[in-house]
């Protein structure tokens, strides 16, 4: 347990000052904000941390205030960090300032922390000290780094500033392109713009102002943030601006990507905050003046509530806005009346950590707006008292934006994933519509033979077995493009992937020309791996669609391979990411015309491509890239010009037994007199199906036009046993008559025919009355099962 804060500040004559200066509200108001906050002596030493500085430099407070500040400073950074707080110490006491930024700090270890800071001057006990409150910049990292992945496409539409800077050899600024907002910002266009310096397009003073920025970046290699005020035409508006070092192969800067975001808003809220600060400090005025102050002016929604009773005791304008309740509504309400929690289980689970560990930090919930929005919020909070009431005290984080761009980044590369399956169909379509042009002059020929040898059963027997293995081949190339086409999520489970293989090669075989060859060797038992099927079948018709593209201007040779590899350490050390455990091997490799070392640099970047404009968008490398990554493997490639290019993919095995896939016997199910209604706008079908039904001893009523055969019906709902209907017809759907079935009579089995089953689960179905969804084109053996199988579930 700990101790109350005012208790704890130290152990020197300037920490027993502290500690008697700082009485037990201000205390419970800095264990209370999420920010690490430490008081430092102008000597060095520190005098109070609150708790969360304990948490993020990992180390108990006792340790902390017994060290000097200089000890948490990068050895390289020391001096320089010490000279800034001696001239800032040391300026005049009549101007409050706040000195701000971006700073390197040492943890619990020797790890470095990237925290963002805010120094303040202070008078207590007659001697002047610096309060220092520090946040960890992780999370910004992370966010600055997925939205350059993103910039591409973000670019034109983005609502804040991006700019890319060219490094000249010669070590000048070249600005190379500002996005619509910049442009707005700045009144100067990216056309203008282009290949120009900042001096050449602004004035002089700021131009100077942004080459030391941009020269900083450049030196120092990482990401700076700065802000600046250009004035007309954006007028008296704050923009904060990050800057993010692109590094060339020999680990120069060489490009330059700035985010710029109007923080007017922020700023001013947090000049509110520093007065606030200011005015938290001075003796002259009340606590209760105090802590009213910067409760008001915090940016983030504040919420103090009774523990008891969940009754709001106070909320900060930042709330109001939020969610969208006035202050005045809010107090003397509880949560639960005002409607905050979607969910009262995310209530007692922060209650659960309050109680066990005493405080509750980013706690991820779902709260409601007055408005209906459904809001993403972090809470972090500790226990207070009021009055002598306890109470808690709540920090709120809005997520619903961040959730959203994540929402909408996953939205993106899912429209990508298609778009580029879209384009791998588009490529097959010539070998498709061939196979289907052999197939069915196939089927054409063996019913003239039927009809020729019509005296002849034998013959007519054997005719109507390449018929049936016609279809069957026709049947099986509608479920690989259906298969493959398919917008479905990713549903990994246990398998052989030779399977997948196997399937691809076959739509290979009739895409590419005759003068490819295509060799494949599979080993007799390559390794289980947990993927999704359809993906791996992608990723091998991308990589034999690039290699035949290759190949197009000479005899080439395809050679696709599979098999088990156990990897070393050697291996390992040659092929970073690869761990030593057992993988699925697969390489494709061609003898075409190869690729230049630049090349080989940007495959993997989205919308490259080499090839001529309308042969392809450059999604298909990239989106394998993603596949493999999603599996958990690795992706290698080797090429040289003019001697072809191989791609080797390793996928981890997986240590589950297969999934049971074993196909039921070939046995017909057959009738026992039962009545059926068969309903297909397809007069031939409704024909041969019912003479196919009533050979196998059903009773059957035939219908082309579905209103006629609702009619029927309702006429009598117990003239039929089950109901079989196409899904798609005019006038009225499978569906839509389904759901009449089941007005008329819930328990009565329908089964419904398409060649696409869609994303349809089996609870959806029975909720409309469909007992289950029966595969075109018909077997006999198929649908023979299903209308027994239905009867018997009845």
């Amino acid at each position: 347990m700990h101790s109350t804060p005012g208790a704890r500040l130290g152990t020197t004559t300037a920490a027993d000052d502290a500690r008697l200066e700082l009485d037990a509200v201000h205390g419970q108001l800095l264990e209370a904000l999420p920010c690490a906050v430490l008081l430092i002596e102008l000597d060095g030493r520190i005098s109070f941390a609150n708790a969360e500085a304990e948490r993020l430099f990992g180390m108990p407070r006792e340790r902390l205030t017994s060290l000097g500040i200089d000890e948490l400073v990068p050895e390289q950074l020391r001096e320089r960090y010490r000279e800034l707080r001696r001239k800032f110490a040391g300026e005049a006491d009549s101007e409050f300032r706040v000195l701000r930024g971006e700073r390197v700090m040492k943890g619990a270890g020797g790890r470095e922390l990237a925290l963002e800071t805010a120094i303040s001057r202070l008078e207590l006990g007659g001697r002047r000290v610096l309060l220092s409150s520090s946040m960890d910049l992780s999370d910004k990292k992370r966010v600055e780094r997925q939205t350059i992945e993103q910039l591409h496409s973000m670019f034109e539409k983005a609502d804040h500033g991006i700019f890319m800077i060219q490094v000249a050899p010669e070590g000048d600024f070249l600005f190379e392109a500002f996005n619509p907002t910049t442009e707005r910002w700045t009144g100067v266009t990216s056309e203008r713009a282009h290949g120009r310096r900042p001096d050449e397009i602004m004035p002089r003073e700021e131009a100077a102002r942004l080459v030391e920025n941009y020269q900083r970046c450049v030196d120092t290699r990482s990401v700076v943030s700065y802000e600046e005020s250009p004035g007309a035409p954006s007028g008296h508006r704050v923009f904060r601006t990050t800057l993010i070092p692109i590094l060339n192969d020999h680990g120069l800067v060489h490009r330059i990507i700035g985010l710029a975001h109007d923080v007017t808003q922020q700023k001013q809220v947090e000049s509110a905050l520093v007065e606030a600060q200011k005015a938290l400090w001075d003796q002259t005025r009340e606590t209760e003046q105090r802590f009213s102050k910067i409760f008001r002016v915090s940016p983030q929604p504040v919420l103090i509530t009774r523990r008891a009773d969940s009754v709001v005791v106070e909320v900060n304008q930042a709330f109001e806005q939020t969610f969208g309740i006035p202050r005045a509504e809010a107090l003397g309400r509880s949560t639960f009346e005002l409607a905050l929690w979607i969910d009262p289980d995310d209530r007692a689970r922060v209650l659960e950590l309050l109680g066990r560990q005493g405080f509750f930090r980013d706690v991820e919930v779902r709260g409601k707006a007055r408005d209906g929005r459904v809001l993403g919020l972090l809470l972090s909070g500790e226990p207070i008292e009021l009055d002598r009431t306890p109470c808690i005290v709540t920090f709120l984080r809005d997520l619903t934006d961040q959730q959203q761009a994540e929402k909408a980044r996953m939205e993106l590369e899912r429209r990508a994933l298609q778009a580029q399956k879209l384009e791998a169909l588009g490529t097959l379509a010539g070998g498709i519509a061939h196979d289907f042009n052999n197939i069915l002059g196939a089927i054409v020929a063996y019913a003239e033979l039927v009809r020729l040898d019509a005296d002849d059963p034998e013959q007519v027997k054997n005719h109507v077995v390449e018929l049936q293995r016609a279809s069957s081949r026709a049947k099986e190339l509608i479920q690989q493009i259906l298969g493959f086409g398919r917008q479905q999520k990713q549903e990994r489970r246990p398998i052989r992937i030779e399977v997948a293989i196997r399937e691809a090669v076959k739509l290979l075989r009739s895409t590419l020309p005759s003068t490819i060859q295509i060799d494949v060797q599979i080993a007799c038992e390559s390794p289980i791996v947990l993927a999704d099927l359809t993906q791996i079948h992608q990723v091998l018709l991308n990589l034999g669609t690039n290699a035949a593209h290759a190949m197009a201007d000479r005899n080439g040779q395809l050679t696709i391979r599979l098999d088990a590899l156990e990897v070393d350490q050697e291996l390992a050390e040659r092929r970073p990411g690869l761990q030593l455990r057992r993988y699925a091997r697969l390489s494709v490799a061609d003898n075409g015309h190869g690729m230049s070392p630049e090349t080989l640099k940007r495959i993997y970047e989205p919308f490259f491509t080499t090839k001529t404009p309308g042969e392809g968008t450059g999604l298909g490398l990239a989106v394998i890239h993603g596949i493999v990554q999603e599996h958990e493997g690795l992706i290698a490639v080797e090429s040289e010009l003019g001697k072809g290019t191989r791609f080797e993919l390793f996928f981890p095995e997986h240590s589950a037994d297969l999934a049971d896939e074993r196909q039921p016997p070939a046995e017909f199910s057959r009738g026992n007199g039962e009545s059926v209604l068969f309903v297909d706008d397809e007069v031939v079908l409704c024909s041969s199906v019912a003479r196919l039904l009533e050979r196998l001893g059903y009773r059957v009523t035939a219908c082309s036009k579905p209103r006629e055969a609702l009619a029927l019906l309702r006429e009598d709902p117990r003239a039929f046993d089950v109901v079989l209907t196409d899904l798609t017809m005019p006038q009225l759907t499978g569906l839509d008559l389904a759901r009449e079935v089941h007005d008329l009579d819930p328990h009565k089995p329908v089964l419904v025919m398409t060649g696409f089953s869609g994303t349809w689960s089996s609870d959806s179905l029975r909720s409309i009355g469909i007992y289950d969804l029966v595969p075109k084109p018909l077997s006999a053996q198929a649908l023979a099962a299903a209308v027994a199988a239905a009867l018997a579930g009845k």
